[in-house]
């Protein structure tokens, strides 16, 4: 049985990520402005016409159609 304190037993230092400095996005001391933010945002913007719709057009109509049909039902 090998030994606990044996260091061929911890995982050797090449397993681990380097500590990475944090990148400056911007100058110190500068500010952010209306059109630096949109430029940094806008390849992250998805166009209007990509987003769903907010309700799906099917449950809409079915929702409508068994209120309706609800409706029909009580008053007989």
């Amino acid at each position: 049985m090998q030994s606990a304190t044996n260091t061929d037993y911890f995982l050797p230092d090449d397993h681990t990520m380097q500590i990475m400095e944090p990148e400056q996005l911007q100058e110190v001391g500068s500010y952010l402005t209306l059109d630096k933010f949109d430029k940094m945002t806008r390849p992250f913007a998805m166009p209007a016409e990509d987003f769903p719709p907010a309700t799906p057009q099917c449950l809409a109509v079915r929702f409508c159609e068994d209120i309706e049909s609800q409706g029909a039902r009580r008053q007989h």
